[in-house]
C-alpha cells in the first residue's frame, strides 16, 4: 500500500484503461446492401424493396460474386469463443509479468556470473598456480564486466593484485574477458628484450644530431592499459612491454610475450592494436615461447606486424610471421634476426627530417636465445623452490598428524 492505494489494483486499472483506449475501437456500423444491386445477386423481392440490414450471423450466398473465401468472424462467434475485454486485459497483464520475470532471472544470472569470476580471482590471489593454467577466459557482457570492475575496486588489496599480477583484456565484439597470469618466464623474457632495446636507444642518443634527439624522447611505458576503439566500442588491451615517444597518447611499438596465448589470438590482437589506434601503434612484436612452457627447451618464434598507411582504410602488413629463432633442440636458427628501425617507434612526421639514413635495431637469434634461456632457468629455479617449500609443508603436516595420533587425551571416569 502506498498513500492508501493498493498498487496491484491501481496497475490493473491503469492497464485496463490503456487497453480500452488503444486496442478496443468502436464497432463499425452495420453494413447494408447497396440500393442498386445487380440482378442475380438478390431476390426480386429485395430488389424492389428498401435495403434491409445485413445480418452478420447469416453467411452470404455461395453463388454471390462477392462471397468471401474465408468465413466471417461474426459478433456471436466472438461471444461464443469467450473473447472479452477482461480476457484481453488479463492476457496483457500476464505478458507484463512474464517480461518482468525474465528480466529478474537475467539479473540474477548476471550477478551469479560476476560473483563466480570474482571468487576465482580471489583464489588465484592466494594461489597463482591454482589450476596450472596461465590463461583464463570468461564470457561477460558489458554490464557484467563493469560490475566485476566495480566489485573488485571495493577491495584495495584485490585491486592491487588484479592490476599488478594479471594482464587483462576485454573485447566488446566477443564479450570475452581474458586474464593472463604472469609467470617468471614471461616477465624475465620481457625484461631481457626491453633491456636490449633500451641499450640500443641509449647508443643512438649519445650524439647531437636529429637521430639522437628522437631517440632521447622514446621511453619505455611498460604494461600500460590501452583503450582501443573497435567497431564503435572501447576495448581494453594490455601489452607486455611498450615504447612511447614524448607525450603521445599511444605507444608506437608494443611487445606481446606468448606463453599461453594462441597464435590466432595474438594476430587478432595485433590488428586491434594498429587499427584501434588508427596507426598510432604502428608496430607489434610477438615472441612466442608456448612450446617452452612449462619445460625449458624446444622451438620458439617471433612475428612482426606493421601499419600500412597506403591502404584505405588502414591496412596491416605481416612483415614476419612465425619465424623460428630457436629450433626444437634449443639451438639458434641462422639468419633469423629480429630487426626493427627507429621508424617503428615514432610517426612518419617525426621521422621525415631524418631522411633515409634510419638506424636499425638488430636482435640476433643467438642473443634472443640467450635471453630466452636465462628466463627459462630462472623460471625453473622458482618452480624448484616452490616445490621444495610444498614438500617441507607436507612433511610438517604429516609430522603434526603423527604427534596428534600418539598423544591422545585421557579422560577419568
Amino acid at each position: 500500500m502506498i498513500g492508501g492505494v493498493d498498487e496491484p489494483q491501481t496497475a490493473y486499472a491503469s492497464v485496463e484503461n490503456s487497453t480500452k483506449r488503444n486496442f478496443l475501437k468502436p464497432a463499425l456500423p452495420t453494413p447494408t446492401l447497396p440500393p442498386s444491386a445487380p440482378s442475380g445477386l438478390v431476390s426480386s423481392e429485395l430488389a424492389t424493396s428498401a435495403p434491409a440490414p445485413l445480418d452478420l450471423d447469416t453467411p452470404w450466398p455461395a453463388t454471390s460474386k462477392i462471397a468471401r473465401s474465408q468465413p466471417i468472424a461474426t459478433q456471436s462467434a466472438l461471444r461464443d469463443s469467450g473473447f472479452s475485454k477482461t480476457s484481453l486485459v488479463r492476457g496483457f497483464v500476464n505478458l507484463l509479468s512474464t517480461v518482468a520475470n525474465a528480466i529478474d532471472y537475467h539479473a540474477r544470472t548476471s550477478k551469479s556470473k560476476v560473483t563466480k569470476v570474482k571468487k576465482h580471482i580471489e583464489r588465484l590471489r592466494d594461489d597463482p598456480q591454482l589450476d596450472g593454467n596461465l590463461l583464463i577466459k570468461r564470457r561477460l557482457n558489458e554490464f557484467e564486466y563493469q560490475q566485476l570492475l566495480d566489485s573488485i575496486a571495493k577491495s584495495s588489496e584485490l585491486q592491487y593484485f588484479f592490476d599488478k599480477r594479471f594482464r587483462r583484456e576485454y573485447s566488446h565484439e566477443d564479450h570475452v574477458l581474458v586474464i593472463r597470469i604472469l609467470s617468471t618466464l614471461h616477465e624475465v623474457l620481457g625484461d631481457g628484450i626491453q633491456r636490449k632495446i633500451f641499450s640500443w636507444l641509449d647508443s643512438q642518443s649519445s650524439g647531437s644530431n636529429e637521430v639522437a634527439d628522437v631517440a632521447k624522447e622514446i621511453e619505455g611505458s611498460g604494461a600500460r592499459h590501452l583503450f582501443l576503439r573497435i567497431l564503435g566500442k572501447t576495448d581494453e588491451k594490455q601489452p607486455d612491454r611498450s615504447f612511447t615517444y614524448k607525450d603521445c597518447g599511444y605507444p608506437g611499438l608494443v611487445i606481446e610475450i606468448s606463453v599461453s596465448q594462441l597464435a590466432t589470438d595474438v594476430k587478432k590482437k595485433a590488428r586491434a592494436y594498429i587499427q584501434g589506434t588508427e596507426g598510432q601503434i604502428r608496430t607489434v612484436i610477438n615472441i612466442d615461447s608456448n612450446s617452452t612452457y612449462p619445460k625449458k627447451g624446444g622451438s620458439a618464434t617471433f612475428s612482426i606486424w606493421r601499419a600500412d598507411f597506403s591502404q584505405k582504410p588502414l591496412g596491416i602488413v605481416e612483415s614476419v610471421i612465425n619465424q623460428d629463432f630457436r629450433d626444437k633442440n634449443g639451438q639458434p636458427v641462422s639468419n633469423a634476426d629480429l630487426r626493427v628501425s627507429l621508424s617503428d617507434f615514432v610517426s612518419d612526421e617525426v621521422m621525415l627530417p631524418l631522411g633515409e639514413d634510419i638506424p636499425e635495431f638488430v636482435l640476433t637469434s643467438q642473443v634472443l636465445c640467450q635471453v630466452l634461456k636465462s628466463a627459462e632457468e630462472k623460471h625453473q629455479n622458482g618452480e624448484n623452490v616452490k616445490k621444495a617449500g610444498e614438500k617441507r609443508q607436507q612433511k610438517s603436516l604429516r609430522r603434526s598428524e603423527r604427534i596428534r595420533n600418539l598423544v591422545k587425551p585421557s579422560y577419568k571416569v
